[in-house]
C-alpha cells in the first residue's frame, strides 16, 4: 500500500512550448527533475544521482525477475493442478496476476524512465497513461485481495464451524476486487498527461505523470480522501482486527 503514483498534482491549462513552460500556474515542484545533467554540477550530488540510478536500476531488474517469475511459476501451477485450487489460492491468485502485470509491462518503463533515459517519457501519452494507470490497478487489486485473504482466514480460524464461502462466492468476490479498483483508478488515466520540462542550459525532460487542474482542487482532494478510507484505512484497520483476533485465538489454543 505505497504511494500510488510518481507525481500528482495540478496545472490549469498546460502548453509545451518553453516560451509558456515557466508561466504555468504549477501548484507544486518537480522535485524528481532538481538534479545535475551538466558537468558544471556539484560533484557529490552527480556521485548521489549516479549511485541513485543504479540502486532503482537493480530494483527493478529484481522486481521483473523475482515477481515476473515466480508469479508466473504459481499462475502455471495453479492452471495446471485442480488439487491446488482452493478458496485461499483463488485469493491470492488475484496478487500473483496483478505483481506479473506490473513486472513484465510497468517495470520495464520504469527502468526505461528513470534508469535509461534519467526521468524523461519517450513512449507517447497512450503509453504514459496506460502504465499510470495499470500500475495503480494492480496496487488497488492488491490491497483489496490481501483485505479479502484476510477476512477468509478470520473466517476459517476463528469461526471454524461457520460455512466458508463457496467457489460462486470466491468467484464473486474476486469479479468485485478487479471491478472496484478498476473503476476507482480510471482517474489515473484520465489526468495522467506529458509536460516538457526545461532543465538546464535547454535540455528538455518529459514528465510523465498525474497532474489535476487548478479549478479541480476540490475534487482531487474528495478523491484523495475517498481513496485513502477506501484502500489505506479501512483496509489497515481490518487486516489489523482480523489478524489480532486471529493471532489471539491461536494464543489461547497453544
Amino acid at each position: 500500500m505505497a504511494a500510488q503514483n510518481r507525481n500528482t498534482s495540478f496545472a490549469s491549462d498546460l502548453n509545451p512550448l518553453q516560451d509558456h513552460v515557466a508561466s504555468l500556474p504549477f501548484n507544486f515542484s518537480y522535485g524528481d527533475y532538481d538534479l545535475p545533467l551538466d558537468e558544471d554540477e556539484d560533484m557529490t550530488k552527480t556521485q548521489t544521482f549516479f549511485a541513485a540510478k543504479i540502486v532503482i536500476g537493480v530494483a527493478l531488474a529484481g522486481i521483473m525477475l523475482v515477481c515476473g517469475i515466480g508469479n508466473f511459476v504459481f499462475i502455471a501451477a495453479l492452471a495446471r493442478y485442480k488439487k491446488l485450487r482452493n478458496l485461499t489460492n483463488l485469493l491470492i491468485a488475484n496478487l500473483a496476476v496483478s505483481d506479473f502485470l506490473v513486472a513484465i509491462v510497468c517495470c520495464p518503463f520504469e527502468m526505461d524512465y528513470y534508469v535509461v533515459r534519467q526521468l524523461s517519457w519517450e513512449h507517447g501519452h497512450v503509453l504514459c497513461a496506460s502504465v499510470n494507470y495499470l500500475r495503480t490497478v494492480s496496487l488497488y487489486v492488491s490491497t483489496n485481495a490481501l483485505l479479502a485473504i484476510a477476512i477468509d482466514r478470520y473466517l476459517a480460524i476463528v469461526h471454524p464451524l461457520k460455512p466458508r464461502m463457496n467457489y460462486q462466492t470466491a468467484s464473486f468476490l474476486i469479479a468485485l476486487v478487479w471491478m472496484v479498483s478498476i473503476l476507482i483508478a480510471i482517474p489515473s488515466a484520465y489526468f495522467t498527461t506529458e509536460t516538457i520540462l526545461v532543465i538546464v542550459k535547454n535540455q528538455e525532460k518529459i514528465f510523465c505523470g498525474q497532474i489535476w487542474p487548478v479549478d479541480q482542487q476540490l475534487y482531487y482532494k474528495s478523491y484523495f480522501l475517498f481513496v485513502f478510507g477506501l484502500e489505506f484505512v479501512g483496509p489497515v484497520v481490518t487486516m489489523t482486527l482480523c489478524y489480532a483476533r486471529i493471532s489471539q485465538e491461536l494464543w489461547f489454543k497453544a
